[in-house]
């Protein structure tokens, strides 16, 4: 791939320290190895058009020595066997095929949990049972009343034995039992009516990020009592725009990390304080752009995490940022998940950012600032 046509992609899994992941711009399924990157030809994409096609799948889901393709528009399900290389395509009820439409992904999400992935509909009021042993779709319920140009489900996230689904736009939130799909109950949240972009399950307690200007909502499962968490620092500005502020949340050790899409900075909110900070170290780096790209969205793609190292894929360039926790050590890689590439200019313009900008903060500290120097 050339730098122009870097790749670009929701989530990625990792299996044997080789990562997988489905190219939005070409679409097609890569594999990361030992440096190379390398396609995986599969049925569904031989005779594709370069950039012209329908994107086909977004995310992917690991499900033992398996991964689970999330279908955007294609019609079908895919499974894909590493062990042999088995192709299994599970076709969508045409019942929710009908009632998608073509400027939305079918699915927003799924979860996998034990033998089964449940599937929120995007474009569709549905969610799906999908039992991953049996490859076989066993069940499927709707949700909602058709929609013309609706945006149902983005997200959903599952949590002792309920499953919870936010509406992207609007306030209410639906919560599922895992064996029936039915809804138990609905939540109309305080403090948002916007929009909700996602959410984070953690101690019995749920934080719901907005999707626009409004403030986080906290909502404490035992007490049933819903918290309001507006104290933003100072250096935080929402975008101008009407797009998604903020998403991606990671949470690791007590905090949540929020990452920007039209917003100005990544955040991160204290869960046992409800205290929100500005990761200045991580910002330096995300928003060292030029002037001609610096209103350019999104500003993040996607965040990940994994061994306690956030991988975030800045929006601008498609360049994937590196960001250890444990060390406070940045590299931002070219087109691939394992070099470090930072030339001399692009440092020099990260130092000079650093200065003005960062130094002064008590957030981080300057043993950090060396080490992410070197």
């Amino acid at each position: 791939m050339t730098k122009q046509d870097n790749p670009v992609f929701w989530n990625y899994v990792t299996v044997n320290n080789i990562k997988y992941f489905w190219d939005m711009v070409h679409n097609a399924f890569f594999k990361w190895d030992r440096g190379v990157s390398s396609e995986i030809e599969l049925k569904c994409t031989k005779n594709r058009r370069l950039y012209k096609n329908p994107i086909l799948y977004c995310q992917l889901y690991l499900y033992g020595d398996d991964i689970v393709f999330l279908p955007f528009y294609a019609k079908s399900i895919l499974i894909y066997s590493l062990d042999t290389a088995e192709e299994t395509y599970i076709d969508i009820p045409e019942e929710i095929i009908l009632e998608t439409s073509d400027k939305l992904s079918l699915f927003g999400s799924g979860e996998i949990i034990n033998d089964d992935i449940i599937l929120a509909g995007a474009s569709a009021p549905f969610v799906v049972k999908l039992n991953l042993e049996k490859r076989k779709i066993v069940s499927y319920k709707r949700i909602q009343s058709r929609i013309d140009g609706a945006f149902y489900f983005r997200k959903i996230k599952y949590s002792n034995g309920m499953l919870y689904a936010p509406e992207p736009l609007g306030n209410k939130v639906y919560i599922f039992d895992c064996e029936g799909l039915n809804i138990v109950d609905t939540l109309e949240l305080p403090y948002i009516n916007k929009g909700i972009a996602d959410l984070v399950i953690h101690a019995d307690k749920i934080w719901f990020i907005p999707r626009y200007d409004e403030a986080i909502v906290k909502w404490e499962i035992e007490t049933d009592i819903f918290v309001k968490i507006d104290n933003w620092p100072k250096d935080f500005k929402f975008g101008k725009d009407d797009k998604r502020e903020m998403d991606f949340p990671i949470i690791v050790d007590d905090k949540i990390y929020l990452f920007p899409v039209d917003a100005s900075d990544v955040i991160c909110i204290n869960t046992n304080t409800d205290e929100i900070s500005v990761e200045y170290l991580l910002n330096t780096v995300l928003n060292n752009v030029s002037k001609a790209n610096v209103n350019m969205l999104p500003k993040v793609i996607f965040a990940q995490c994994e061994d306690r190292i956030i991988k975030i894929l800045r929006g601008y360039d498609n360049r994937i940022i590196s960001y250890n926790l444990l060390t406070s050590e940045i590299s931002i890689l070219e087109n691939n998940f394992d070099d470090r590439e930072i030339d001399y200019c692009e440092k020099s313009r990260m130092k000079d950012l650093f200065i003005n900008e960062v130094v002064e903060s008590d957030e981080i500290t300057l043993n950090s600032y060396i080490k992410y120097l070197k």
